[in-house]
This record gives C-alpha cells, structure tokens and sequence, in this order.
C-alpha cells in the first residue's frame, strides 16, 4: 500500500527531469558568480552590517553547484527498465512544484 502522495515516472521521464534541474541549477550558480564577480568593486566601497552579501552570493554559487551535481548523479545511475514512485519533497528538488506547492504546467515534460 502506498501511503500519501505519490507520483509514478518511467525512468526516462526521471531522467529528463533530474538533467533539466541539473542545468537549472548549473544556470543559478553561473548567475551568482556573475553577480559575486560584478558586485566585488561595490562591496570594497560600502558600507554593511551584517551579513556579507559577497559570502551569500558565493554560498548560493556553492549550493547550486552542488545541486547539479545531485542532479546529474541521479540522472546517469537509473535503472531505466524500472519505474519510479516520487512525493512532493521529490517533486519540490526536481523542481515541478517550488515550495509554494503550486506546479508550473511549462517544467512537466509528460
């Protein structure tokens, strides 16, 4: 018996889902780098309190980097001949549902 939400994907579904959240984030991380590296000469000049926005952006550089990776991890180690059941926290990581809960018909492939 299967308890709670659940959704059934094909591996290659799976697949698709978990390489597409893996350029996401790919994507993210080159986006706070880019930020880290343009906001480098403002951070010099300014004055802050509290948190260091350049420590945030190279956490956010850090986090989505290894999400990728994750991602990608998961991607090249399915069984392709299996089926797969995943919840909302695995739809949330895969990004089909953010954390809102709402899903956004434009990221499902099927």
């Amino acid at each position: 018996m299967i308890q709670g939400l659940q959704v059934t994907l094909s591996a290659t579904e799976l697949q698709q889902l978990c390489t597409r959240r893996a350029e996401h984030h790919r994507e993210r991380a080159a986006f706070y780098k880019s930020q880290h590296d343009t906001l480098r000469e403002a951070i010099r000049s300014a004055q802050y309190t509290g948190a260091d926005p350049k420590m945030t952006l190279r956490r956010q550089h850090a986090d989505h980097l290894l999400a990728a990776q994750e991602m990608d991890f998961i991607a090249s180690h399915l069984d392709m001949d299996e089926r797969y059941q995943i919840d909302r926290q695995d739809m949330q990581r895969l990004g089909i549902c953010q954390e809102n809960h709402y899903c956004h018909d434009d990221i499902i492939p099927f």
